[in-house]
């Protein structure tokens, strides 16, 4: 294989990982930390994430360990058509306890559709009523995901 050859296989390959290719995605944002798994499952967390959760989706002991001001955003994705289109805010969103994740704040969860894509996500909140300032910091991360 040339040079040229190894290092476009690298980018392609880095950009499929990343979101590249049309995949559900968080564009970057100073403060914000991203995940994404190999397919269609992407967090986003105004925290580091904790290091165990690096090898698996659901990042359960980021959310368990989230301080007052934090947030994490969690989202799953796959190709479909079923679900309706709803805006990407905390305020369409039900409160919701999704098994497995001990979250010491509050959860909110959505499930919608977009460009093809049936997307479901969570808004985990450090702090059990997050202020406006919070709540509007989260809305604006969900503003920078994308397809």
């Amino acid at each position: 294989m040339t040079k040229a050859a190894a290092v476009v296989a690298l980018v392609l390959s880095l950009a499929a990982g990343c979101g590249g290719g049309g995949r559900p995605h968080f564009e970057g944002a100073s403060g914000w930390h991203v995940i994404a798994e190999p397919g269609q499952i992407v967090s986003a967390a105004n925290v580091a994430f904790a290091a165990a959760d690096r090898a698996q989706s659901a990042p359960i002991h980021t959310v368990a360990s989230l301080p007052r001001r934090g947030i994490l955003i969690w989202v799953q994705s796959a190709r479909g058509r079923k679900l309706k289109s709803v805006p990407l805010r905390v305020e369409y969103m039900a409160t919701s306890r999704p098994e497995g994740f001990a979250c010491p704040g509050t959860t909110r969860a959505l499930q919608t559709g977009r460009k093809g894509w049936d997307v479901y996500v969570w808004v985990f909140f450090g702090a059990k009523h997050p202020p406006e300032s919070i709540v509007a910091a989260a809305n604006a991360e969900l503003a920078r995901f994308s397809f």
